[in-house]
């Protein structure tokens, strides 16, 4: 699993290297 296919549910896809970097 990505961590920004994680994030990408909540987060738009622009926004998921970012949402990365949160916990």
């Amino acid at each position: 699993e990505h961590p920004i296919l994680s994030r990408n549910e909540t987060m738009p896809v622009g926004l998921t290297p970012a949402a990365n970097s949160f916990p």
